[in-house]
């Protein structure tokens, strides 16, 4: 049990680190990047540049991402586009209503699944069931 516990969590860190990755490359492909966000559509070159300049999209994306990945390692997720908070602070408000849902979801799972899976295990429909085609 210990060893397969170990290898899905050996198996999430290429996962998040694609996702991650994913994610961050599709931010800066959106028209405009992320500065046409920051600054608003009605924005000076000006002050498009500072904001480049101010945040370091001015460097290369995979050096962009090299750094925000240090950085979230260590704790710090950055700044919110849309809000200019903390993005650990907003997860952080977040995370109760979050459990919340997934374990009201999971207990209902569990008490509608448990007795439908035993009424088919009982009953001859879960061979019939199996027979048939998806189609």
């Amino acid at each position: 049990m210990i060893g397969y516990v170990a290898r899905r969590l050996a198996q999430l860190l290429p996962v998040l680190f694609g996702a991650s990755a994913l994610i961050f490359a599709m931010m800066d492909a959106v028209p405009g990047g992320p500065v046409a966000v920051l600054v608003g559509e009605d924005a000076t070159p000006e002050q498009m540049a500072a904001v480049t300049q101010q945040f370091g999209l001015d460097r290369p994306v995979v050096v962009q991402y090299g750094d925000w990945l240090l950085r979230a390692l260590g704790g710090d997720l950055g700044l919110s586009l849309h809000s200019r908070e903390q993005v650990l602070k907003l997860v952080a408000e977040r995370l109760p209503a979050t459990l919340q849902l997934a374990v009201g979801a999971t207990a209902i799972g569990l008490a509608l699944g448990i007795p439908i899976a035993l009424a088919s295990a009982l009953s001859g429909w879960s061979a019939l069931a199996l027979g048939v085609p998806i189609f």
